[in-house]
């Protein structure tokens, strides 16, 4: 076995388990301070954010539901 298909295979079975939301605690977030965040980093030049408005940005990945996939 090749070591480079181990390595595929050993970050296929770690992202797997990632997805399992049991393994992640439960956050509060604080929407003012998410907020300030989306327009110091400039988040909504690349990105669309479902909620704000000026977020259409279409370079990078949409951000819905960021919160369910970290």
């Amino acid at each position: 076995m090749s070591s480079l298909y181990r390595l595929a295979l050993s970050i296929a079975l770690l992202v797997s388990g990632c997805s399992d939301p049991s393994l992640h605690p439960h956050a509060d977030g604080d929407a003012k301070r998410g907020q300030a965040l989306l327009q110091q980093y400039g988040c909504s030049g690349c990105h669309r954010i479902p909620g704000v408005r000026a977020a259409t940005g279409i370079i990078g990945p949409s951000l819905d539901r960021l919160g369910r996939r970290v």
